[in-house]
């Protein structure tokens, strides 16, 4: 009946097909429409609502109440150079400065500070050589012919160890002071023998240039050195010219004296030399030195020399403290995140202030290091505007009048770590200590949260779309089905099917059904459509079955 029902409206139903297929292209035109637009434009967002965040207070503690958690500070270069303290209302940097002075060798030598030595270049001692209550002194008589020896010496050592690394000082002055004297016998005593010490211009004893090349003389000293004496400096000397002179006014003593003295750049160089030696940039050697040279003016020539003598030595050097060049110390506070609160919105910054107080004592040394400076940091990354720390003063003022504007350094969805540090550019020596002061710290933060009332696709128009194709799928096939198939009678379907299997390669099946097996099948058939009101009676109560059995069997 459908059949019949088809075949007499197939026109209507090839309209309704193409009228359905119409209405779905027109209810998918909105959504299609849609999806091209949000493709062409996927930056544009359509704004449904936002959150405004004004001044947000960004930092805790900003005043410095003790304890001062969550602030916490670092130091990088020189953990020697600069500390951080805090005290109730204030953080602080400590720059550290030192001035030292040395003088611990002064006055008369006693063998408890000084070890008498052997001269390596003159290893020849005097006859007699020691320490008493006057300090440092020799003596000796040289015979010509039976002395060997010409020039001798004697050295007196003091190992000296300073209480800092000097490789972090300098040293500033140096001054060293030598008292020395003198006697000797100025003229032998035989007539017949040259004697005595003989000096240029004496004639008693017969020194003149017709006699002599040389002279005697006595030489005092002072030797600074590293204590392996790889390095050895002359510090202080004098070599005498006229001790023992006999023409003229005769020198026989020279009173208490001064060694001259190297300039005192050349003291500075001779010290840290010695020190940079010694691997932990502490110690040096100080050598008291007394040399004699007897010159050989002929037979029997005796040069008496009866007290040489170093009364005192005062030694004195100031140093001090060097500050490295690219020290920072810093305070610091790690902050919360600016996190989206809705799924799939956006956050834009629209301002962040940051300001503090800070203040120095004593003020900044500006000649030494005038490019130190603090600084405003943001996540480790430096804000353009400094203050030198020339300019700060002993009392509390503002960083910038309405503060630094940050916004630029400040991210999303990391934490915010703010950084006040003081950043020592220059290398340079500080002999005091200087406090570096902050307090009232904040940093406001104002931003906006924007999301939008874009929902990617809606369920209606993806009912829609199922919908249609399932629709159109269906027509679609019915009319390909109709088409091919469904408008032929079912005799000429089966003419065409027939003749479709003619062109296989398959033979088709002959087979005839016989009339017995005809009519079994339509009997059963015929029976079944009984038995729904026969339900309690057999096949053999009908009485049917077994005469139509026998007729079968008869052919009849």
């Amino acid at each position: 009946m459908i059949i019949e029902f088809i075949k007499k409206k197939r026109n209507f139903i090839v309209y309704l097909g193409l009228f359905l297929i119409s209405i779905n292209l027109i209810l998918l035109n909105p959504y299609l429409t849609f999806s091209a637009k949000a493709n062409l434009e996927s930056d544009v967002i359509n704004i449904s609502g936002e959150d405004i965040y004004p001044d947000v207070p960004w930092l805790n503690n900003s005043g410095f109440d003790l304890p001062v958690y969550p602030w916490f500070s670092e130091i990088e270069g020189d953990v020697s150079d600069v500390g951080t303290t805090s005290i109730q209302g204030q953080a602080d940097f400590e720059v550290y400065g030192d001035k030292r002075t040395f003088s611990n060798v002064s006055g008369t030598p006693t063998s408890q500070d000084w070890l008498n030595v052997t001269n390596p270049s003159f290893p020849a001692l005097p006859d007699f050589h020691e320490i008493d209550d006057n300090g440092c002194e020799i003596s000796h008589s040289w015979v010509d012919p039976t002395d060997a020896f010409q020039s001798l010496s004697v050295h007196w050592d003091r190992n000296i160890t300073l209480p800092v690394d000097m490789s972090d000082y300098n040293i500033t002055s140096v001054s060293i002071n030598t008292i020395v004297n003198a006697s000797v016998t100025p003229f032998g005593t035989t007539p017949l023998y040259r004697g005595g010490i003989d000096v240029e211009g004496d004639t008693v004893d017969g020194a003149s240039p017709d006699f002599t090349r040389e002279y005697d003389y006595a030489r005092f000293y002072v030797l600074i050195s590293d204590i392996e004496k790889n390095d050895v400096f002359e510090i202080s000397f004098n070599q005498t010219t006229n001790l023992g002179q006999d023409s003229g006014p005769t020198i026989a003593n020279l009173t208490d004296f001064s060694l001259f003295t190297r300039p005192e750049e050349s003291l500075i160089s001779y010290l840290t030399t010695v020190l940079n030696n010694d691997p932990e940039h502490k110690s040096f050697t100080l050598s008291l030195g007394i040399r004699i040279f007897c010159t050989d003016n002929g037979q029997g020539d005796n040069d008496t020399w009866n007290s040489l003598r170093i009364n005192s030595c005062n030694l004195t050097f100031t140093y001090e403290k060097i500050i490295d060049q690219f020290t920072k110390a810093s305070w610091k506070q790690e902050g919360n995140k600016i996190s989206k609160k809705i799924s799939g919105s956006s956050i834009q910054i629209t301002k962040a202030n940051l300001n503090f107080k800070y203040k120095i004592d004593p003020l900044w040394p500006s000649l030494s290091s005038p490019n130190s400076e603090l600084r405003v940091l943001i996540n480790n990354k430096k804000h353009t505007e400094t203050i030198k720390l020339s300019s700060a003063t002993d009392t509390f003022q503002l960083a910038k009048p309405g503060g630094y504007d940050v916004s630029s350094l400040i991210l999303t969805d990391i934490n915010i770590t703010v950084s006040i540090q003081v950043f020592l550019a220059d290398r340079f020596d500080l002999d005091h200590n200087i406090t570096v002061s902050i307090t009232d710290v904040y940093l406001y933060i104002s931003y906006i949260e924007t999301y939008s009332d874009y929902i990617p696709e809606p369920l209606i128009y993806t009912a829609l779309l199922i919908a249609a194709v399932i629709a159109a799928s269906a027509i679609g096939g019915y009319l390909i089905a109709y088409q091919r198939v469904l408008k032929y009678p079912k005799p000429v379907r089966k003419i065409r099917k027939y003749g479709r299997s003619l062109r296989s390669a398959n033979t088709p099946s002959t087979g005839i059904t016989s009339r017995e097996s005809a009519f079994e099948k339509t009997f059963k058939k015929e029976v079944n459509k009984a038995s729904k009101f026969l339900k309690s009676e057999s096949k053999q109560k009908i009485g049917v079955s077994e005469k139509i059995t026998k007729i079968s069997k008869n052919g009849g």
